[in-house]
Order: structure tokens, then C-alpha cells, then sequence
């Protein structure tokens, strides 16, 4: 319809006039009035969404969050109990909660759902999507430490709890300069851009949701939360509930599907307060003003004349001078993130924060048109130096023209490759047909395998664009533990970026193919990868990135841990990330952690005092920066022996236990990665005399083990824990077929008949066939293992001769 002002006088006349009667009688009414149908067609949604809003606030309090003065909830939600009340909203209730299970200490912020979002679906849909929201690993934005649902069925978020102010608060209490600000506001912009690039998005962006501590660090709240929630069955509830209007794109509140340029207006609402103390577009409580915003008919007003002397105050700056600082430059960056058309919007954040950037060097920006005068400009007061002749001035300029030629090129190049990238990760965000779109069936993995295919056609003319989002397409594969996909993108982009002969790029490439073939249990493929991406490295020599050198490192240590004849090189590789990580400032504390430990993984053997003392070092390490972290399952699989060997084969089973937990916590019930330490935890309980429900954990998580690859070596160490379990617990039968199935794998590793696990199985093999007293097939199988392991420097061909000895005794008293 036609949205002059006669229009919207007539609409908003009708609607308030509609609201002095008695709701039954509404529509009634605004039928008989002389109006056109398409006014009396907006004037019925306000009134339908005025209901609605109405019901949602009537609703039973029960299903909504708790009062202020309601009890707190008395069940743990895991290992957390809650302390107090910290807030309220429309998706549920924030509390202070404590670690209650005695291992640590750690206070944390638990957020339990409101009842009326917690329906079937959605639980269903919140063990998915939790596990890509706890890959988000960035200082930025709060950690997910835990979730589930209680006990009561209420589903809960643990998140790192953040003891900082709002941003706006922040930023007006210490009268901070526009230049602080946005500072700050490129903290924003890392944390929310490093999550779109993880295929999240937060959809509701307020300074509320966005912390700054005391150290003035920026930390965004409730990231992913929103996206969550907005894959709920209870579409229309959800949409109302998980944005905030005031800064909510004019899409969002049409409640179309979700993009990251709603994110990119959300931000540019929240630059626009900072710089200006003000709301783009005049009164943020008017409904009238919001549907104009939605149907985008309402343009925000000009940001020099929204300023007000308490905001130039609050600044630290004279009025007129802060008004002055609000035109050109910085008024083009806020009005374009503004824009009711998202295609006219930047393409993506780090485009947004990119212009920033340059308005802060002083540079030009790419939100207003690229003429000569205003490059020449900027370029003229980037570096003005007193005048002493014309024949200077005009050598200067001359001399700058050739170098700002040079700049605009690479600039338009990256501004390209950047718009490329922000429209690409759009449309992944929004690829499901719209008239063929189900919420309830739509996954993150159909989004992936369709982004898939649209790179295979759009970038032939932008090998480096293509080769650099499949990069990105894996790593998000990856984080759904879906390594067969990952590595397909991740081959194709290594490549690419190796015709295109682009050295930063290959080492990075060739550090994620390795860690995806880590992933997925392929060691020895792994270990060829970083060794190439190592050398690569070596060859930079101090151009090299210390963190880079160190991961590499690392890898490899923990890559060797899992081959046959790798001590040696693997403790070397582990030693030099050891020293090379306590080197790095900025290095966290649970990747040094996760070093230390294969350091003492290796010392095992070699000296098993200063092995414990090193993995009990990583655990208070790691600890202190993230407690229960997926890098401490190393650190309690590597503890649990020495338990064990102490005759505590109770303590063993708790640890390992909590290694479970943590699995599960990060992969979720059903995948391969929780099925091992199912299976090591059920291990080490039939062991310590819980022989039937180690034996029913057994049974219940082998068949899980088969999402690992069929040549994995994760699938060979896991399944040879079911077999020890099934010996130890005399379940001889069990342990055969499964160690048949594991001799299997080794033949698809291609293992040389050399290599100790074959002599491993054979031997396992010999004792479950004891065990079922089929005594000449157990001789045969323990005399293989014997051959196979006799040229080891240990004691185990002894072991085997002896219990050949015993078998044949037995065979002959049977007899």
C-alpha cells in the first residue's frame, strides 16, 4: 500500500480510536469506518498484535519467568545450584549459580527457559544446535560451559558469568570519547563476526547483551541463544519473544527468517546510541513507529542533529564540536548499516567494522561514493605538513597519486572479496526455499550440503574467495562432527590455494586438513599434514606466528601419541610446545594445558612421578581459564591409570566418569567421540565390580562407534576397550566378535604385520577364546600375538608364553 503521511495519520487515527472499544466489537467497527481497505488492513495487524502481546502478558506465570520474589528453583542444574535471581526476560530467568559437586569451585550464570518455549521440538532441537554453540571459542562471547534439561524438564544454558556493565552504561559513566567508543565497538564487532562465521547468529544485539568489565573487555551475552530459540516448532511465540523491536531489523519484525544483516542493522542502532545518546528514529516506545520501521517506510534521523548537550556531556566534548564529529564519515557508516533494505546494508560485519577501522586511521571508507575529490581529501589530511612552495605541494600529490591508485585497487579487491563473502554466508543463513521451508526438518547440515553446492558454480572467476569459504564450510562440518564432508571442502581448498601458490593461506589450510583427519581418527595422515605445514613454517623463520609453531607442535605430539613407534619423536614435538607455550603471552591457558599433557603422556613410561605431577599441573592450568573444557578429557583420561594402578579402581571410574560427562556435554548423546568415553568409563566400572552396567554400557555404545571411519584409529581404541571390558567381565563371546571386527580395521589401516596391534588382538583374540574354552584356536591366535610382540623391549611375549603354557594345560586336562 501507498505509506504517505495522509496514510499513516488515517492508520494510527483508526487504531487508537479502535482501542477505546471493547475488544469484541473492534473490528466491527473499523469495518463501518469510510477508510481504503488496505488502511483498514494495517490497522487489523496492529490490533491482532496488540491481542497478542496482550495474551503473552497474561500469560500463566508458572510457564514465564519467576517473579522477583519467587522461590529459586530447589533441583542442580547439573552440577550447578542456584544462588540468586540476576534477571528476567521473555525466554526465561538468569541466575548466580555455584558448582555443587565438590570438584571445583566456579560461579557461573544458569539460564532456564521459560516453559512456554520448552516444548518437545524444541528440546529435540537444543542437544543439536548446543553442540554447534559450544564450538564458538572466542574471547568475545561468553562461553557455553553447560546445558541440558533439569530434572524438572526445564532446559538450562551454563554460561561463563560476567561481572561487567552494559555498554551504554559503560561508555556514559566514564565519559568516554567517541574514539573509545568505538573501540569498544569493534571488541562488538570481532565477537559477532567470528560467530557469523560459524553460522550463528544473535538476533537480538542490545547494549543489555553486550558487557565490558572493569578491564573494559567486551563480552556478549546470550550468544546463540536467540538462534536457538528461533528454530522452535512455536514459530509465531518465538518471534515475539526473541528480539527486542527497538533494535530489531525492519525484517526481523516481520518476522521473516533470520540473516546476518539483521545483526548488521542491530549494530548499527547500537552505534548510533553510543555516538549519539539517541534512537535512530525518534520515540522508541511508539507501535506506530515500529510498523513503519517494518514495512520500511521510517529513515533515522541525521546523527549531528539527534544529539542533545547531555549527550555531548556524557562525550566529553562541546556540543557543536560533537555534532561536527557526527557529519561526513561517521554519519555515512551508521546510516548505511541502517538501511530497510538489507541488500543496501554492509554486506556483512566485518565490512561494517573494516569502515570503522578506517574512519579511525583516517582513511577513506567505503560506505559513501569513491570520488577523486573525496580520496584526495582524506588523503590531504592524513598527511598535511606545512607548506613552504607550490612546486612541494604539487610533488607531494603527484608523488601520492601513483601509491593511492595502488591502494584503491587493493582496496576494492578486498572490498569485493569481503562483499563476496558477506553475501554468500547471507544466503547460507536463508538457503531453504521459501515455500518449501519446515522448520521442524530444516538442519544446519542441509544448509551446509546447499552451500556446498552453490560454491561449485558461483566463484570460478574468485578461485582465493571459494578456496577461503570452503574453509570455513569445513571447519562448520567439523563442529558437527560430520569429517567426511569437512575433508572433501577442506582438499578442494587446499587445492586451490596451491595453484594459486598463497604460502599464508596453505599452512592454514593444511593445519585444519590435519586436525579434521585427527578428528576422524586418521593419525598417520594427520602427521603428514602438519610435518608439511611445519616446514613451511621452518622456512619463515622468525616471520613465523609463535602460536602457529606451537599448535603445529602440539598436534604432532598428540598425533604421534596414537601411532606405533612414536615416543621418541612424539615427547620431543610435546617438550618443545611445552617451552615454546609458556613463551607466548596471550597463549591460553587450556591449549598449554592440553601440551603439558601430552608432555606427561609420554613420560608415562619413562618416569611415571613427574607424568602425574605433570597431568595434575595441566588440570589446575586449564582449570583457571576453563573448567570442565573439552581439552580436559585428555587430562582425565591420562589421571585415570594412575588411579588405577593405586588399586583405586573406584576414583578411576569417577574420573572417567566425568570425562563421559564432558563428552556428552560437547558432542551430545549420539555421537561416535561419547560413545569412547562411554565405553572407557564402562571399562574401568567392570573393573571396579560394576560388572552389569558396565556391560550394558558396552552393549549400548559400541553400535555408535561405527560414525567414526572404518580405517580409524579412534574406532581400533575404542572398540579394543569394549574387548578388554567384555574379558573382564567374562563375556567371552563378546569379546570375540569384537575383536574380529577390530582386526578388520586393521586390515583397512593397511598395517604392516609388524605392527603391535596386530599381536595386540591376537592376543585378546587367544584370551576370549580361552575364555569360551576352544583351547587349540586360543593357541593359535596367542601363538601370533607371541611372534608379533617379541621384538618389543618389553614383557608381554613373556606374558603370552606363559599363558600359551596355562592353555595347553587346561587343553589337556579336559581331554
Amino acid at each position: 500500500m501507498a505509506t504517505d503521511n495522509a496514510a499513516w495519520n488515517r492508520i494510527e487515527e483508526l487504531f487508537h480510536a479502535a482501542l477505546e472499544r471493547p475488544e469484541a466489537d473492534q473490528v466491527e467497527w473499523l469495518n463501518a469506518q469510510p477508510a481504503d481497505p488496505a488502511v483498514r488492513g494495517e490497522v487489523e495487524s496492529l490490533l491482532e498484535a496488540c491481542r497478542w502481546n496482550a495474551a503473552l502478558a497474561t500469560r500463566d506465570p508458572k510457564l514465564d519467568s519467576p517473579p522477583e520474589s519467587a522461590a529459586l528453583p530447589s533441583e542442580r542444574f547439573g552440577a550447578y545450584k542456584l544462588v540468586r535471581l540476576i534477571g528476567r526476560g521473555g525466554m526465561g530467568a538468569v541466575y548466580l549459580a555455584h558448582r555443587a559437586d565438590g570438584q571445583f569451585e566456579q560461579t557461573a550464570a544458569v539460564k532456564v527457559i521459560a516453559g512456554h518455549l520448552a516444548g518437545d521440538e524444541f528440546v529435540r532441537r537444543f542437544h543439536t544446535e548446543r553442540q554447534l554453540l559450544a564450538s564458538l571459542n572466542h574471547p568475545g562471547i561468553t562461553r557455553l560451559l553447560d546445558g541440558g534439561v533439569s530434572a524438572a524438564g526445564d532446559p538450562y544454558l551454563v554460561m561463563e558469568y560476567v561481572d561487567g556493565e552494559p555498554l551504554d552504561r559503560y561508555c556514559d559513566s566514564r565519559k568516554l570519547t567517541v574514539h573509545r567508543r568505538l573501540r569498544l565497538f569493534l571488541q562488538v564487532c570481532e565477537a559477532v563476526e567470528h560467530a557469523h562465521r560459524s553460522l550463528i547468529v544473535h538476533r537480538d544485539l542490545k547494549p543489555g547483551n553486550i558487557l565490558v568489565t572493569a578491564d573494559g573487555v567486551v563480552k556478549l551475552l546470550d550468544f546463540g541463544t536467540a538462534t536457538l530459540m528461533a528454530e522452535s516448532s512455536q514459530v509465531t511465540a518465538t518471534r515475539n519473544r526473541m528480539l527486542t523491536p527497538r533494535y530489531a531489523s525492519p525484517e526481523q519484525l516481520r518476522g521473516e527468517r533470520t540473516n546476518t544483516t539483521d545483526d548488521v542493522f542491530s549494530l548499527g542502532v547500537i552505534l548510533y546510541e553510543l555516538l549519539t545518546g539517541a534512537w535512530p528514529y525518534g520515540d522508541p516506545g511508539s507501535m506506530m513507529s515500529e510498523l513503519r520501521r517494518a514495512v520500511g517506510d521510517s529513515s533515522p534521523v541525521a546523527p549531528s542533529t539527534a544529539v542533545s548537550p547531555e549527550a555531548a556531556e556524557n562525550r566529553g566534548v562541546p556540543l557543536e564540536r560533537l555534532r561536527r564529529a557526527l557529519k561526513g564519515d561517521l554519519a555515512a557508516i551508521v546510516l548505511k548499516a541502517l538501511e530497510n533494505d538489507p541488500s543496501r546494508r554492509f554486506g556483512s560485519v566485518l565490512q561494517m567494522a573494516e569502515d570503522v577501522e578506517r574512519f579511525l586511521d583516517g582513511r577513506p571508507i567505503q560506505a559513501r561514493p569513491q570520488t577523486a575529490f573525496y580520496w584526495a581529501g582524506k588523503f590531504l589530511r592524513r598527511h598535511w605538513v606545512p607548506v613552504a612552495a607550490v612546486a612541494a605541494v604539487m610533488a607531494a600529490v603527484a608523488g601520492a597519486a601513483v601509491v593511492s591508485m595502488h591502494q584503491t585497487q587493493v582496496a576494492r579487491q578486498e572490498a569485493r572479496r569481503s562483499n563476496a563473502i558477506g553475501a554468500f554466508l547471507g544466503g547460507m543463513l536463508s538457503s531453504a526455499e521459501p515455500r518449501t521451508f519446515d522448520p521442524d526438518t530444516f538442519t544446519v547440515t542441509q544448509m551446509l550440503d546447499q552451500a556446498a553446492k552453490r560454491l561449485d558454480t558461483e566463484f570460478r572467476n574468485d578461485p582465493l574467495t571459494e578456496a577461503l569459504l570452503r574453509g570455513d564450510l569445513a571447519s562448520s562440518y567439523t563442529a558437527l562432527r560430520k569429517y567426511e564432508q569437512a575433508n572433501a571442502q577442506l582438499t578442494r581448498s587446499l587445492s586451490i590455494l596451491r595453484s594459486l601458490r598463497n604460502e599464508p593461506e596453505i599452512t592454514t589450510a593444511l593445519m585444519k586438513l590435519a586436525e579434521n583427519e585427527a578428528f576422524a581418527g586418521r593419525f598417520e595422515r594427520s602427521i603428514e599434514l602438519y610435518r608439511e605445514a611445519l616446514e613451511r613454517l621452518r622456512r619463515l623463520k622468525d616471520k613465523a606466528d609463535p602460536k602457529q609453531v606451537f599448535s603445529v607442535k602440539r598436534e604432532l605430539a598428540f598425533n604421534l601419541m596414537w601411532t606405533s613407534g612414536g615416543a621418541r619423536e612424539g615427547l620431543r614435538f610435546a617438550d618443545e610446545a611445552v617451552a615454546l607455550g609458556k613463551g607466548i603471552p596471550d597463549l591460553s591457558k587450556e591449549a598449554l594445558a592440553l601440551a603439558m599433557a601430552y608432555k606427561a603422556e609420554f613420560l608415562r613410561s619413562r618416569d611415571p612421578v613427574q607424568s602425574e605431577r605433570l597431568f595434575n599441573e595441566a588440570l589446575e592450568l586449564g582449570r583457571k581459564q576453563e573448567p570442565e573444557g573439552l581439552w580436559e578429557s585428555t587430562v582425565l583420561c591420562g589421571l585415570a591409570p594412575f588411579l588405577a594402578g593405586r588399586g583405586d579402581r573406584a576414583g578411576a571410574a569417577a574420573v572417567l566418569h566425568r570425562n563421559y560427562d564432558i563428552m556428552l556435554k560437547y558432542d551430545g548423546p549420539r555421537r561416535p567421540s561419547t560413545a569412547e568415553a562411554a565405553i572407557k568409563w564402562a571399562r574401568t566400572r567392570i573393573w571396579a565390580g560394576e560388572v552389569a552396567e558396565g556391560m550394558a554400557q558396552i552393549t549400548e555404545f559400541v553400535p555408535l562407534l561405527r560414525g567414526y571411519p572404518a580405517d580409524s584409529q579412534r574406532l581400533w581404541s575404542a572398540l579394543h576397550d569394549a574387548i578388554h571390558g567384555c574379558n573382564e567381565a567374562k563375556a567371552f563371546r563378546d569379546a570375540e566378535t569384537y575383536t574380529r571386527e577390530t582386526l578388520a580395521v586393521n586390515e583397512r589401516m593397511h598395517l604392516p604385520p609388524s605392527d603391535e596391534r596386530w599381536g595386540m588382538l591376537y592376543w585378546d583374540l587367544g584370551r576370549a577364546q580361552r575364555g569360551q574354552k576352544h583351547y587349540s584356536e586360543a593357541i593359535e591366535a596367542l601363538a601370533k600375538a607371541e611372534a608379533n610382540l617379541k621384538g618389543f623391549p618389553d614383557t608381554r611375549a613373556k606374558e603370552i608364553r606363559q599363558l600359551i603354557a596355562t592353555v595347553q594345560s587346561e587343553q589337556h586336562a579336559a581331554r
